[in-house]
């Protein structure tokens, strides 16, 4: 039978595999359900999870229906509920825009400013942001998160309010140009012909184009949404501007754009943890960020590591014991199963694959 994640007790016998973002299972069947594997499944926000009728020691699973029937009264807002609606009012602009209507900036920056304070104020979203997404609306959950995360990393290098959500507003729009790419184009979101390529790297112009009319939107963030795609080695589009061309805003919302896309796995075959996003900026990618800002990334990413839960590449689960500042995202790690200390600096072919607990 299924039940919703709320409803389970420690006893409970898992029926089915359990799957996240991941082709492995999260759980697997007949795992007795603990409290570490409750931790789990609130982690990766799994709602519902089929489980045997009776648990382990032979019980009969409880009856539920008057908790629920409790639950349904009981109201509250959390951070992620407030995004999943901002989400909704975004995907509903974004449609008027393809049908031709106007931008209402007000809207948006009154829907983006009070969720920014309270993403900035909730910083351990960070790390949690991206699990949010669903892939068939990954466009407005991109526009939002990216958003949120400028505005964040704004903030983190004391860029006035003001000026941080100006920061914070050319990253939810830099993509609103998208609207004006052919639909089936836009669908297809990969294995793109030369030619559709092309199309879609036109987007920052579009995006540019929709705003620059706008007169309370300031110049700034109208250049950031135009370059916000560009890279400081001149590698980047639609200009292939070199690093002194290119705006701090336009930097800050390059790390978060891709930042967000690395987590959520758009383009590639599966989601990384934000640890190996951030690794990539500073090493594979390094010449094409601003390193400042991935800096300021990377310290925000670490520093809620210390203590937090963690499964390795290898599927061993562990505690982060110790950070080195010199090597914040490859910390010791204590493995649950064998209380071994395993030091990812000196391991690298360990890495961390997803925050488990903060």
């Amino acid at each position: 039978m299924k039940v919703k994640r709320r409803d389970l007790i420690e006893g409970c016998i898992v029926k089915e595999d359990i799957f996240s973002q991941s082709v492995h299972p999260l759980v697997t069947k007949k795992t007795v359900i603990t409290n570490d594997i409750l931790e789990v499944l609130q982690a990766f926000l799994i709602e519902e999870v089929s489980i045997e009728k009776t648990l382990e020691n032979g019980d009969p699973f409880p009856n539920i229906e008057s908790h629920e029937e409790t639950i349904k009264k009981t109201e509250f807002t959390t951070f992620y509920s407030d995004y999943m609606k901002a989400v909704e009012v975004y995907k509903t602009e974004f449609i008027k825009w393809q049908a031709g209507s106007p931008i209402n900036i007000l809207k948006i920056r009154e829907l983006m400013i009070p969720l920014l304070i309270r993403f900035y104020n909730e910083s351990n979203e960070l790390l949690l942001i991206h699990r949010y997404t669903k892939q068939e609306n990954y466009l407005y959950h991109h526009s939002v998160a990216t958003g949120l995360i400028s505005g964040y990393l704004a903030l983190k290098q004391n860029i006035p309010s003001g000026e941080a959500a100006q920061v914070a507003l050319a990253g939810v729009m830099a993509d609103c140009g998208l609207s004006k790419v052919d639909l089936k184009v836009l669908n297809k979101r990969k294995n793109f012909s030369i030619q559709e390529e092309e199309e879609i790297r036109k987007h920052p112009l579009y995006s540019y184009n929709l705003l620059k009319n706008i007169p309370s939107l300031k110049d700034a963030v109208k250049l950031a949404v135009l370059q916000h795609h560009e890279r400081l080695d001149g590698s980047g589009y639609p200009l292939k501007e070199s690093a002194k061309r290119v705006h701090k805003f336009s930097r800050i919302i390059a790390v978060a754009d891709f930042y967000h896309k690395m987590c959520t796995g758009e383009g590639i075959s599966t989601g990384l943890s934000p640890f190996k996003a951030v690794e990539i900026m500073t090493e594979d990618s390094f010449g094409k960020f601003d390193i400042e800002i991935v800096q300021v990334l990377l310290r925000n990413v670490a520093k809620f590591s210390l203590g937090s839960t963690v499964k390795l590449n290898d599927g061993s689960i562990g505690d982060v014991m110790f950070v080195d500042s010199k090597s914040p995202l490859r910390p010791i790690i204590k493995v649950e199963k064998t209380d071994q200390l395993l030091d990812l600096r000196t391991n690298r072919a360990y890495l961390i694959d997803y925050i488990i607990k903060i």
